[in-house]
């Protein structure tokens, strides 16, 4: 479709010129005057949501042509751009620049749409060259927050306002305007929920020549709801257009997946008072994603225009400087903590959760949010450990039938599970111990009837070399036997008979006898060589060949076995390495499951026995893991005796500082604080026990002796350094006598 416009320098051309030109417009973008360029998107992020603004934790620079209201979220400067291509070479580009101050930012932003080309004619019909035109706008905003100081300081309120200056060229002729914007954001009682309404392009006409048409007045409102369990944010907005008598109605959402990819999607659909409207080609749903990588963030959205195609939208954005210094600077990282807190609260992230919304309530002592988490957290783990006890002890009973039963697997498969929720229990090491006996009982009981097996077979064998007059080969079997039961009478009456017998043996049994000796020497079979010989020497004592060849088996069997014990301990220290390690898995496996406690048990045993074995890549990767488990403790302790801190619970505050204390000596901040609480405690103590003093007294004049005795005595409970309570019960206890 090309575009062709009617130009010339009468009155009539230039009516033709905005006749042709608001044509061709319409005909593209479907707009209804001069100045509609104002109703496009601006901005990929927004456009993807539904041409939504959706207010995140980071705001970004195009929140001001939105509504500037938002620009009070600034923290950062930020900087903007964005651009597309449209039909017909119709180009459209944007910046935006947003500054924090120390109360609101402000902002600037120009927008451009560039129409290319035209085939033009003109009032007498004849061709001629249009000159280049554009629409433009420039923007100058400023957005602030409206705050509430007690009982803490928090936002309620964003609140903003924008003046623009537009100018429009149409070939040689150009128009100029002004218009205002403002718009409010309202933080709702209900958590998670806001409301906004924001008013656009209030101001002059555009006027060409004698021909003017108005700014497209919109008043947009509409709420935000954020999900914080699943990072989601859902929108929902009312846009009015009181000059073209429509409204339309759009929604989107924008949920974060890792806090660096954000996936979007709305739809908008414009309505007339005949019914839904066609007139505005970008109706329907779009699409969208941004990736933000530390300051750098870049967003696209997909927006389809019907029978003209689609559009393609690109957002770069770039985020630089500091946070403006003192309370907003307080107050945006105090957000951050509570923003923080909320997402590792639905993750069921308790120790980091508790210690975010901690970090708030120790500038905001009386901030209602954290506390109400604070609870919520409190409540959660108290369901979860009434839970754990419970399957706790429904394993222990399991353990327990299981082990009356003498099935020890599933008594270890049931300890196990226990173990894993309570590994310093009384019961579970109780029934530890128990199953330690029944073990050791069983192993017993095992080896006895292998070693019955084993001898049965050795005596069938040495039975069978002894009848058939293989005497060595019998004495090598009972010599077996007697190594596995040095008492066995029967192996040592053969082994005697054997003997007797190498005693009588005849010259040519000896010279035999010799000969298979060096046939086993051979063969490294050197206990049998020394049975040959030695039945050599026993008929032949001066046989110094036999002799000296005795010896050498000797000393070869000697070695023989010093390299088989030194190969047996390698293959041993191997299988306990490999245990160690499985157990190191193990281990691993419960820290993942959040099982500190349990966890930590396994890894001292390793680190123990690793370091015994002298296996020491294995001992620092185990003490790796343990310091890590013994800093989130003291972190999670810490935390818990910090609340109890501050709640004034000394003696439950003691108890955690110890603990934090117990997993790292050196943890900043508790050694003082337990200090300073025990001082409290021991004061405490000593002011309880005077008012316990002076009500024995009041007993004491009042004649009430065993009341008073039940007074002093509590005194003297709390604090053994009372002297006054003490004489006092020693007076008492004389009278008595």
């Amino acid at each position: 479709m090309k575009k062709r416009m009617m130009v010339g320098d009468s009155f009539v051309g230039c009516l033709c010129t905005l006749l042709a030109m608001t044509v061709a417009v319409s005909t593209c973008f479907a707009l209804t005057s001069g100045s509609d360029f104002l109703k496009l998107g601006l901005g990929a992020k927004q456009v993807a949501s539904g041409e939504i603004d959706l207010p995140t934790d980071e705001t970004q620079a195009t929140s001001l042509w939105w509504n500037p209201a938002l620009l009070a979220n600034s923290y950062q400067q930020n900087l903007s751009l964005t651009g597309t291509k449209f039909l017909q070479n119709l180009n459209y580009g944007a910046f935006s620049y947003s500054y924090p101050l120390t109360q609101g930012a402000i902002g600037f932003g120009m927008e451009y749409l560039d129409y290319g080309k035209f085939e033009g004619y003109d009032a007498w019909a004849g061709q001629t060259e249009v000159s280049p035109s554009y629409d433009m706008a420039a923007l100058l905003g400023y957005g602030l927050p409206i705050k509430k100081t007690f009982p803490y300081e928090r936002t309620v309120m964003l609140v903003g306002g924008a003046v623009r200056i537009i100018q429009q060229k149409l070939d040689q002729y150009s128009a100029t305007g002004f218009s205002l914007d403002g718009g409010v954001l309202w933080v709702a009682p209900v958590d998670n929920l806001l409301v906004f309404l924001a008013l656009k392009n209030l101001g002059t006409k555009m006027t060409f020549v004698k021909e003017g048409s108005p700014l497209p007045l919109t008043l947009n409102s509409g709420v935000f709801y954020t999900i914080p369990s699943i990072n989601t944010t859902l929108g929902l907005n009312i846009a009015s257009f009181p000059f073209e008598k429509e409204f339309s109605l759009g929604g989107g959402f924008e949920a974060t997946i890792l806090g660096i990819l954000s996936l979007r999607a709305g739809y908008r659909n414009t309505i007339s008072g005949l019914g839904s409207s066609t007139k505005y080609l970008s109706n329907g749903l779009r699409v969208g994603a941004g990736i933000k990588a530390g300051t750098f963030g870049i967003d696209y959205a997909y927006v389809p225009w019907g029978d003209f195609g689609s559009s393609h939208l690109v957002s770069v954005s770039f985020s630089f400087g500091g946070v403006p210094g003192g309370i907003t600077q307080l107050n945006h990282y105090l957000q951050a903590h509570l923003s923080d807190g909320k997402k590792y609260f639905y993750r069921k992230d308790y120790i980091r959760a508790r210690k975010e919304f901690q970090s708030v309530l120790d500038f905001y002592p009386e901030h209602s949010v954290a506390k109400e988490y604070l609870a919520l957290i409190k409540q959660d783990l108290d369901r979860m450990q009434l839970r754990r006890k419970k399957i706790e002890e429904r394993y222990i009973a399991s353990s327990k039938r299981a082990l009356a039963r003498g099935d020890i697997l599933s008594a270890s498969k049931y300890l196990a599970f226990a173990e894993e929720l309570n590994p310093e229990g009384l019961e579970v090491k109780e029934i530890q111990k128990q199953l330690a006996q029944k073990k050791e009982e069983f192993a017993r009981q095992t080896l006895v009837a292998r070693q019955q097996k084993e001898i049965a077979g050795l005596w069938s064998s040495g039975i069978k070399y002894f009848k058939s007059s293989d005497f060595v080969e019998a004495k090598v079997e009972f010599g077996k036997i007697l190594d596995i039961d040095p008492e066995h009478a029967g192996a040592k009456e053969y082994v005697r008979k054997i003997n007797s017998i190498f005693a009588e043996v005849t010259s040519s049994q000896v010279s035999d006898f010799y000969a298979k000796g060096l046939a086993c020497y051979e063969q490294k079979d050197y206990h049998k060589a020394i049975l040959y010989w030695e039945a050599v020497l026993s008929a032949q004592p001066e046989r110094e060949d036999a002799r000296s060849y005795l010896e050498k088996a000797r000393a070869e069997l000697v070695q023989l076995e010093a390299q088989k014990e030194g190969e047996k301990k390698e293959r041993l220290e191997r299988e306990k390495e490999n245990e160690l390690r499985k157990k190191k898995k193990y281990a691993d496996s419960l820290v993942k499951k959040g099982s500190y406690l349990n966890a930590l048990g396994h890894y001292r045993d390793v680190l123990e026995k690793s370091q015994e074995l002298g296996l020491e890549e294995l001992s620092k990767e185990t003490q790796s893991e343990m310091d890590k488990i013994n800093e989130k403790l003291a972190d999670y302790y810490f935390s818990r005796g910090y609340t109890f801190y501050q709640q004034n619970k000394i003696e439950e505050a003691i108890r955690e500082f110890e603990q934090t204390l117990n997993f790292d000596p050196e943890y900043e901040g508790a050694s003082e604080r337990l200090e300073t609480l025990r001082q409290n405690l021991r004061e405490a103590k000593k002011k309880q026990a005077d008012e316990y003093y002076q009500k024995g007294l009041k007993s004491y004049n009042e004649g009430n002796l065993e009341q008073a005795t039940d007074y002093w005595k509590k005194a003297v409970e709390l604090c053994p350094e009372h002297e006054e309570a003490k004489r006092a019960l020693e007076r008492v206890q004389s009278y008595k006598r």
